[in-house]
Parts: structure tokens; C-alpha cells; sequence
């Protein structure tokens, strides 16, 4: 053989062995990997790999141990929670300051107090002035929104309201918040005051938020959730005796009147009488908001009597130093006109004049001139068909005459 072709045969020896190991290693990598996929497959936990101290994204496994040790489990609620639960719960707010976590807590608690024997343990164990607590300005508006919603379900025990009471005006301040989520603020502080608005008496903690709440029913959207809310807590208040001068003293909006105007919305035109009703039915009250007008709009007159008077007195003073001088004087000085007193002109004030001073109150809205619109409509809605509306209509007109 000669040396040219035993050289061509080494190397096609040689080149046909590396294909052969290159084919042997592909085999064994495929095979390797489809037993790592079995593995996996039958021990889905075993196939987590144990990484300890490799970072991230820049940060470390120990970084995110550490994150996820602050994450909390809440107690489930699918209904009454034993004494246990209720005190993890009360631990969670005394405890955590982060106040996405509290809302968290506090809206689980809201859900709980949907049963009275989690609203009698919350109270028996103090949670109650921890989600009062929440209702300051200085949390965020979603905690404070969530304490609302808790506060609303805890205040249909009446046995809570003793504690629940002196968060009322913490709630007056959220319901005219204007905040970007004002309205989910209105309705929430107006949903827990309608439950408050019962207890008996309430003047003491209503009396300076009257005016707010008829502030709140001059929106645009007379048919709002918050308008019927607002109109509830309202006709919780009429129902307290010592609430009503306090309500006939108010400036109410003059949409009020557009509630009872066709098409009426019955939940709307029904509260509103209700309220109109109510604060009619007592003659006394009304004697007394009448003298209150009376003597504020008397304070609102010019004083033309006191200065005529003033002059008459002037003109006395003078006859009574012309008597004790001499005659000659006398001629001397210019001839002075005695106007007889008798013959002045006083002007009294009359209830003509006095209806010339603009008022708004509620009480000349049933009362006053521009009670003719209401007589009207509710000479209409003593025959609408609706028999709670026609009920009380009829109580109302009763009450004007």
C-alpha cells in the first residue's frame, strides 16, 4: 500500500471515531435530560434547588426570607369566630403599623361583625376603641373608610353604641371629605351615623352637624345612594324630639322641594315626607322656633325709631332752656318749632315687613311663604299611588292645618 493512501485512510479512521464519540455524548445528554424530567415530574418538591446566598436583581434570598415573614394569615370568616380568633385579630392592630396590613385586618373584622356574637366579643375583649381609633384624619382614607364599614355593622348592637357614640363627629369630618374617593367616604360615614342617628337621645353629638347634612343633599344627582343615605339619617333625627328646633333652625337646599316633584322617586318622596311630617307634629316647637325668628329678624331691623325718638328729645332740650331765659333772648335767638310728640310717626314693625327679611329655614319652608309649594305637592301625593307615600302625605297635611 502506498503512503498516500495509508495517510488518507488514518484520518478517515480518525474523523469517523469523532462522529462516533459526538453521537454517544448527544445520546447520553438526551437521556440525562429525560430522566431530570421524570424526577421532576413524580417529585415536583424535590426539584426546588437550594440556593443559599446568590443575589437577584440585587437582592438576596435572606432579603426575601424576611419580606415574606412579614406576610400575615387572617383568621377565615364564614361566620361566628371563637374567642381565639377574635383576639389574634385585636393583637394584628395593636401590634402592626403598616396600614395596608390593618386595613386588611379591619375589613375582616367589618365581615365578622356581621353576627352579634362577634360584636358582643369584640366589645367584651376592648377591639371597639381600636377601630375608633382608625376614623382620625392622620390614617389613610382607605383605613378610615374600612373603620366606617366595621363601625356601621358594630352600631346595630345597641349595647356598643355607649363606646361607638363619641366617634360621631370623627365621622361627620369624613362624610363632607373631598377627597378623589369622596363618594365611597360619603356613603360609608353616612351608612354607620344612620345606625348611630337611633340612639335616643343623639342631640348632644348631632346638634352642630345638622347643617352639614343638608348641605350633603345639594348634589347634582338627586337619586344618589348618598342622597337616600343623607335623607335617612335625617328622618332618624326628626324621630328625637329634642332634634327638631334644631332641624326647623337649619338652612335646608332648595332641592330639597325637588324630591316630591313627578316623576318622584318613591324611596326619596317618602323620607322626605317623613321628614316634613315629623318636624310638623308638635305645636309647641313650632311656637318656639316662631319667637326665635321673631328675635332674630327684630336684631336685623334699622333703628328709624331710635333716632326719631332721639330727635324728639333734642327738641325738649331745647323748649326746656327757653323757659329759663329772659325775654329779651329770647327774641334774639331763631324761632324754634315744638312738635307735639304725640303727632310723630313711629314705625312699628309689622309680620309684613319682617317676611321682607330673606330666610331659609326649614321651618318657613313648611311654615313661611314658601310653603305653598309644598302644600301643593303634597295635595298631589295624597293621591299617588303608593300606599306609604299616600300615608304620609295625609299626616303631613294634617299637621299644616
Amino acid at each position: 500500500m502506498s503512503a498516500p493512501y495509508r495517510l488518507f485512510s488514518g484520518r478517515l479512521n480518525v474523523t469517523i471515531i469523532s462522529i462516533f464519540a459526538a453521537s454517544a455524548s448527544i445520546c447520553a445528554v438526551f437521556k440525562l435530560f429525560g430522566l431530570f424530567n421524570n424526577l421532576k415530574k413524580n417529585n415536583p418538591k424535590k426539584s426546588i434547588k437550594n440556593r443559599t446566598d446568590i443575589k437577584e436583581n440585587g437582592i438576596s434570598n435572606e432579603s426575601k426570607k424576611a419580606k415574606a415573614s412579614q406576610e400575615i394569615t387572617l383568621p377565615a370568616v364564614n361566620g361566628v369566630l371563637d374567642r381565639q380568633q377574635i383576639l389574634t385579630l385585636i393583637e394584628f392592630l395593636k401590634t402592626n403599623s403598616d396600614e395596608d396590613v390593618l386595613q386588611k385586618v379591619v375589613t375582616t373584622i367589618a365581615n365578622a361583625c356581621a353576627f352579634k356574637h362577634n360584636q358582643d366579643l369584640l366589645r367584651e375583649l376592648n377591639g371597639l376603641e381600636l377601630i375608633v381609633n382608625f376614623l382620625q384624619s392622620s390614617f389613610s382614607l382607605p383605613l378610615r373608610i374600612s373603620a366606617s364599614l366595621a363601625i356601621s355593622n358594630l352600631s346595630v348592637n345597641s349595647e356598643n353604641n355607649m363606646i361607638l357614640q363619641e366617634c360621631i363627629p370623627d365621622l361627620c369630618t369624613l362624610m363632607v371629605s373631598q377627597d378623589e374617593k369622596a363618594e365611597s367616604c360619603h356613603f360609608a360615614s353616612l351608612q354607620a351615623l344612620t345606625n348611630l342617628s337611633l340612639i335616643n337621645p343623639c342631640s348632644v353629638y348631632f346638634h352642630q352637624s345638622i347643617q352639614y347634612l343638608f348641605d350633603m343633599l345639594s348634589l347634582d344627582d338627586l337619586k344618589s345612594r348618598v342622597n337616600l343615605q343623607t335623607l335617612k339619617v335625617l328622618v332618624n333625627l326628626s324621630c328625637d324630639d329634642a332634634m327638631v328646633e334644631s332641624l326647623l333652625k337649619a338652612e335646608p337646599p332648595a332641592a330639597l322641594l325637588n324630591y316630591l316633584q313627578p316623576p318622584v322617586e318613591d324611596d326619596h318622596a317618602l323620607r322626605v315626607l317623613t321628614l316634613f311630617a315629623n318636624v310638623t307634629k308638635d305645636v309647641q316647637i313650632k311656637e318656639r322656633v316662631e319667637e326665635w325668628k321673631c328675635s332674630r329678624k327684630n336684631k336685623q331691623q334699622p333703628s328709624t325709631y331710635v333716632e326719631e325718638e332721639s330727635n324728639s328729645n333734642q327738641v325738649d332740650n331745647q323748649v326746656r332752656s327757653l323757659r329759663h331765659k329772659p325775654l329779651s333772648m329770647i327774641q334774639e335767638e331763631e324761632e324754634v318749632e315744638v312738635v307735639d310728640q304725640s303727632t310723630l310717626v313711629k314705625p312699628a314693625v309689622s309680620l309684613q315687613s319682617l317676611d321682607l327679611i330673606p330666610d331659609n329655614t326649614l321651618y318657613d319652608m313648611v311654615h313661611g311663604n314658601s310653603s305653598l309649594s309644598l302644600r301643593c305637592y303634597v295635595m298631589m301625593l295624597k293621591l299617588y299611588d303608593h300606599e306609604d307615600i299616600q300615608q304620609q302625605a295625609n299626616i303631613l297635611w294634617d299637621n299644616l292645618y
